[in-house]
């Protein structure tokens, strides 16, 4: 870059800094073309310029990691065979070898947003073609696989737009739309499936307990499920409930309304 009269006249009084490249040099018989001056002006035992400047960078900053990425991957999930609960007597199922029909496409579903001490993720329920299901899938987080499984005792009916939680060894589940015609109410019972047993209980509890309803959260905290908000014939509710699971150990098991 060209320099001004004003900015070469500055450059001139400062005699001992080395000359600027593609400034105006003063000529003398003793001069060294400024190219041979910059080659002189370190030794092979030091680094160039630019070498140095990148030291120096690194030496005062760290070099910045690269970002993680986490891209979207789709996999086909494989389909085991279907898990029957083990007969005492007879023969087996006739379909025992027949591979778990896929769980989708359905909406309305629970998945409980964590896995199992064994690394299952368990879906109950939803709607397919129109049609409201209460069957159990598991999910293996390991080999990606779907296993349609068969459950007893009091197996909920029916529903969509529920929510479910796991604790330990228990998947709850509560709520959902399960009305088949006009005149019938909402479910607004509890039911908790033992995993090992794979045997639903419908929880009998006490005193005031949460409007049956669908499109709630839910949520575990300790002993105690949450529930909150959701929606029932067109009204929304923003209340707050909970049920403590040691109470199931008492003769009254009980709902709590939190209150602000």
């Amino acid at each position: 870059m060209l320099k001004s009269p004003s900015s070469q006249s500055n450059l001139e009084k400062r005699q001992s800094h080395p000359p600027i490249s593609g400034a105006a040099q003063q000529s003398t018989p003793q001069s060294t073309p400024p190219q041979q001056q910059q080659q002189q002006s370190f030794t092979p035992q030091q680094s160039p310029p630019s070498q140095q400047q990148s030291t120096s960078n690194s030496s005062s900053s760290p070099p910045s990691a690269p970002r993680p990425a986490y891209p979207w991957s789709a996999r086909r999930l494989t389909l085991q065979p279907i898990s029957f609960l083990p007969r005492s007597n007879g023969p087996p199922p006739p379909s025992a070898n027949t591979a778990s029909p896929s769980p989708f496409p359905r909406y309305g579903h629970s998945l409980p947003p964590v896995a199992s001490a064994t690394g299952e993720l368990f879906l109950f329920g939803g709607l397919i073609r129109e049609q409201p299901k209460n069957d159990l899938y598991s999910f293996s987080i390991r080999d990606l696989s779907a296993t349609l499984i068969e459950t007893k005792g009091e197996i909920p009916p029916a529903r969509v737009g529920h929510a479910s939680a796991i604790v330990s060894s228990v998947l709850i589940v509560w709520g959902g739309d399960t009305k088949t015609n006009d005149s019938e109410q909402q479910d607004d019972a509890l039911y908790l499936l033992n995993l090992g047993t794979k045997e639903w209980t419908r929880v009998s509890t006490v005193g005031n307990a949460p409007e049956g309803r669908y499109g709630h959260a839910v949520a575990m905290c300790g002993t105690k499920f949450f529930v909150f908000g959701g929606q029932v014939d067109g009204r929304f509710l923003n209340d707050l409930w909970a049920f403590d699971l040691n109470s199931l150990k008492t003769t009254s098991p009980t709902w709590e309304l939190y209150s602000p």
